[in-house]
């Protein structure tokens, strides 16, 4: 897949300006319809063309850059649901 240089670019702005935002889905029992978890999702920047996740982890793979998002990808989901549990968001 030819990703160009501008997208490796603007995938390292990204990276280093923390510019992800986590999502959680939740995770229903069938049994119960009860929330047991929630899923972790992320997304870039609502004005980059790295928004969706396909596209964003597809460039990260092209540029060598997986290990270093999936990480952030968790640093972020982590500190966002610690924030939302803590406000009795769940």
């Amino acid at each position: 897949m030819a990703i160009s240089e501008h997208s490796c670019a603007e995938l390292q702005h990204i990276i280093q300006q923390r510019a992800l935002q986590p999502l959680f889905q939740p995770i229903l029992s069938l049994a119960d319809a009860k929330v047991i978890g929630y899923e972790a999702l992320i997304r870039g920047p609502s004005d980059s063309p790295l928004h969706s996740p396909l596209q964003l982890f597809k460039t990260a793979v092209a540029c060598k850059s997986l290990e270093q998002l999936e990480m952030l990808c968790r640093e972020l989901s982590i500190e966002a649901f610690a924030l939302l549990s803590a406000v009795s968001f769940f």
